[in-house]
């Protein structure tokens, strides 16, 4: 399932979470939608006081996409924000978490050999 989410002040921090199953890997994306210029990183909590299990903050994209395995059964959190400081509407962004095993895609990678997404 894809949920709509929108970073609505330069200062705001999105936090979410979803119930996990230990064992099964997980495909977690942030997709920006076109017209929208917010430029997404995130970090994976387990736990409420812990450090990241995960982060991104891709230079190249501002789209996201992370694997993740649960350490244990439960509530995993998700902090995103918009590295994007200076803006005035609202911006835009698609979050999906999925359990690949009950999926059967192939996985596919892509190199980026040199590039500049922004200035800054």
């Amino acid at each position: 399932m894809v949920q709509q989410h929108a970073f609505e002040t330069s200062t705001d921090v999105d936090w979410v979470f979803f119930e996990a199953i230990k064992g099964p890997e997980y495909l977690i994306e942030a997709q920006v939608p076109t017209g929208s210029s917010a430029d997404v990183s995130m970090y994976v909590y387990d736990g409420c006081n812990t450090t990241p299990e995960a982060g991104k903050d891709p230079s190249f994209s501002p789209t996201i996409r992370t694997f993740f395995t649960a350490p244990q059964s439960g509530h995993i959190f998700l902090e995103l924000r918009n590295e994007v400081s200076d803006f005035t509407t609202a911006q835009a962004y698609w979050l999906s978490v999925r359990d690949l095993s009950t999926q059967t895609s192939a996985r596919s990678a892509v190199i980026i050999v040199a590039g500049k997404y922004k200035e800054n």
